[in-house]
């Protein structure tokens, strides 16, 4: 049996080869659409610089994941346990989520000034509400009638929350683990154009000022596999902790 992922190498490639042709037969302008084969001559002419600034972005990912993806889980628990946080915080999540992150990213500048501290507000943001919606669906998902019998049996609602409502939301939470990783990166990303002078996000913005657009979709690219091998750790890590309720 042909292993999934090889599905998606096959679509990239041949998403790539399309790109490739339409740009060569329509003579489309380099400033307008590089070729792929373009923008990887001048990725591997331009490495060292590509990766000095991945190294940047990487950090502030890592770190505003962390953030986003730790203060989702505690508010989620708290609002699956206590009916106050449910009632109270839930619906501040949302209306944060509802602002336009980009009106929310000078605010966050003003207070936190320009560097890594900014970024990774942003991406921790952008990162905690669906982690926070996914979690909690997870979370009251349990079967009613598998939760009347560990009442039955005097479990305590702690002992039911750690041992039956979290092993249950598993699925949920590995879901908006994933929206949350992209969503997260995009922050990163926000966050460098508003208020830095390194970063890819920060090429991207340098390489349109400059008209220099092959730097722009370079840093682009170095991202866009960022997000995908971030992803694929993700997904390996939910096949072996939840087998048993995996999604196909």
């Amino acid at each position: 049996m042909v292993p999934k992922k090889i599905y998606w190498l096959y679509s990239i490639s041949a998403f790539l080869i399309l790109w490739e042709v339409f740009v060569w037969a329509m003579s489309v302008r380099s400033f307008v659409l590089p070729a792929p084969s373009s923008i990887l001559v001048y990725s591997i002419a331009n490495s060292s610089l590509l990766l000095k600034n991945f190294a940047v972005t990487l950090e502030e990912i890592v770190m505003g994941l962390s953030a986003g993806v730790i203060l989702g889980s505690v508010l989620s628990l708290a609002i699956a346990r206590y009916a106050f946080c449910r009632i109270v915080f839930l619906p501040l999540s949302v209306c944060l989520q509802a602002a336009p992150i980009i009106a929310l990213a000078p605010i966050v500048l003003y207070f936190f000034g320009v560097g890594m501290l900014t970024k990774v507000v942003v991406a921790a943001m952008m990162c905690f509400f669906p982690v926070v919606i996914n979690f909690v669906k997870g979370l009251d998902s349990l079967d009613q009638d598998y939760l009347d019998w560990l009442l039955s049996q005097k479990f305590s609602q702690n002992e039911i929350l750690f041992k039956a409502r979290i092993p249950n939301s598993m699925p949920d939470f590995y879901a908006g683990l994933k929206i949350g990783l992209l969503r997260g990166i995009s922050g990163v990303v926000i966050g460098e154009i508003i208020g830095s002078s390194e970063g890819l996000g920060w090429l991207v913005l340098k390489g349109n000022s400059d008209f220099e657009i092959l730097l722009s979709f370079s840093a682009v690219t170095v991202l866009m596999i960022t997000g995908l091998a971030i992803y694929l750790i993700l997904e390996k890590a939910e096949d072996s902790l939840v087998k048993w309720n995996k999604r196909v």
